[in-house]
């Protein structure tokens, strides 16, 4: 298996949506977008627990929660970083990111309210599928711009801290060149979205 952002491949075919993430699976099959990608990882290694629970309620609990990050917070804040794609006009896309800091204190605060009780990830006391998809959404909060109330979400904040202490996730930042994704900020971010074609099939609804 491997990765590839932006679905640059010869390997993915022509009616294929336009992804920005990719798995490729052996020669022949591939899963896009990340929340599909989490739920093919938990599913294909169940020994190593990603997944709340193996049974369907488990996996369903993961499920929801990570199309609850994709369909709400993910969309919110490109309405901040890419108005663009949802309207023309300076005019809309002031009107687009003036409601973006509403919408993450909805959002975080409904997530705020479950880590209230006391469990260090997502799901209770073991590390699921669902807690770097949050992680990677909390440290684009950071970046230099008024996203929502920090102070409202201590439990969101001091999960994110937690994960970025698991060994793993500091080899995978390694790997990857990135100290900390809190510490990318908007411009970094524009490298990849303003790469030739990536506005054009994130405007077709992907």
């Amino acid at each position: 298996m491997c990765l590839s952002l932006l679905g640059a491949s010869p390997l993915v075919p022509k009616d294929t949506p336009p992804p920005i993430l990719i798995l490729f699976v052996g020669n022949s099959h591939l899963v896009c977008r990340a929340a599909a990608i989490l739920a093919y990882l938990a599913q294909s290694f169940p020994d190593v627990g990603l997944s709340p629970a193996q049974t369907p309620y488990g996996f369903a609990q993961l499920t929801s929660f990570n199309g609850f990050l994709a369909t709400t917070v993910h969309i919110t804040l490109r309405h901040f970083s890419r108005p663009r794609i949802f309207a023309d006009g300076e005019a809309a896309h002031a009107a687009l990111r003036a409601k973006v800091p509403e919408m993450l204190n909805y959002y975080f605060g409904k997530i705020e309210d479950m880590l209230k009780d006391g469990r260090p990830y997502v799901h209770g006391d073991r590390y699921t599928a669902s807690d770097p998809y949050l992680f990677i959404y909390t440290s684009y909060l950071h970046w230099p711009t008024d996203r929502c109330d920090l102070s409202a979400i201590p439990n969101v904040l001091a999960h994110r801290e937690r994960i970025l202490e698991r060994p793993a996730t500091k080899r995978a930042l390694e790997l990857e060149g990135i100290p900390d994704p809190a510490l990318i900020g908007d411009e970094a971010s524009k490298v990849v979205l303003d790469a030739p074609g990536v506005l054009d099939h994130l405007s077709q609804g992907c």
